[in-house]
């Protein structure tokens, strides 16, 4: 049937939509290099940015620009730069999962000082976890992310509503073998009162995990409950 087929508009690629796809491969080689040969690295950010800025120079506001612009900034090691890109792709909805996880990793870190104890008020609780909220209906899931989603809650003085506990225990179905998150998610629960649901994240963790630290730090946590 025609709904069986999706229409597709082909036309001559501009001078900014070029840029865009050269500067993403650029982007790309920025890690590699980083592994095989550190001491060129710099040169094949300077690379990615130039041809990246020249589009973006040009007009180009495309949501999908600004996000590969920002993570761009994020592989260079440049979060002030890359805030700015990737707030606006966000505010745009890109469809591009590690621009909301760099985004709310930048508040994280902005709001925590590597503090180890820190608490987080509710502003900045829900600064970071409305993007993850929203990457969580993206694909392809990053286990990065619901890992900070869950450092959050733990470092927060809010609790979270069903659609937060949804998305957390989304994570843990979908990474089974990263018993981590199920242990964060089982100390959640515990920290909020809520026993009967900390005792089913700690046996779904101990069925699960290999790790024997991650297993100690269940079975303390269930010892305490």
């Amino acid at each position: 049937t025609d709904q069986d087929f999706v229409q597709i508009q082909i036309h001559t690629a501009s001078k900014a939509e070029i840029s865009r796809i050269q500067g993403g491969f650029n982007r790309l080689e920025i890690n590699y290099v980083r592994k095989i040969s550190p001491q060129l690295t710099p040169e094949y950010i300077e690379q990615a940015q130039r041809v990246l800025l020249k589009s973006y120079d040009l007009g180009d506001r495309d949501p999908r620009h600004l996000a590969e612009l920002g993570l761009c900034e994020c592989d260079a090691g440049n979060d002030d730069e890359a805030k700015h890109f990737l707030k606006a792709a966000i505010s745009a909805n890109v469809q591009r999962p590690r621009a909301y996880y760099e985004y709310a990793r930048i508040l994280f870190n902005e709001y925590s000082g590597n503090t180890p104890s820190v608490r987080f008020t509710e502003k900045q609780t829900t600064s970071i976890i409305e993007p993850l909220i929203r990457m969580s209906s993206q694909s392809p899931a990053l286990e990065e992310a619901y890992n900070l989603m869950c450092r959050t809650w733990l470092s927060s003085q809010l609790t979270p509503n069903p659609e937060q506990w949804d998305a957390l225990e989304k994570a843990a179905f979908l990474f089974p073998r990263q018993a981590n998150i199920t242990y964060s998610i089982a100390k959640l629960y515990a920290k909020h009162d809520q026993t009967e649901s900390a005792q089913k994240w700690i046996a779904r963790g101990l069925n699960f995990s290999t790790d024997s630290n991650v297993r100690e730090q269940l079975q303390e946590l269930a010892s305490t409950l």
